[in-house]
């Protein structure tokens, strides 16, 4: 069960890392703004937390 779990959450991580690469490239790509890159960073900060926390949950990264 706890093999599939971290399959799962393998998965996961890299389907949010090709999403966010992907909007990252259509925000910088579209118009070079300070605004865009404050969402960006707001996102990858966002996200980078969601997996931490994620991870600390599962016990994979000890806190």
């Amino acid at each position: 069960m706890f093999v599939y779990l971290n399959l799962f959450l393998a998965i996961v991580i890299i389907l949010l890392v090709t999403f966010f690469i992907y909007f990252s490239y259509k925000i910088i790509r579209g118009k070079k703004t300070i605004n865009s890159w404050i969402t960006l960073i707001g996102l990858s900060v966002f996200i980078f937390i969601v997996i931490w926390q994620v991870l600390i949950a599962l016990g994979v990264v000890q806190p």
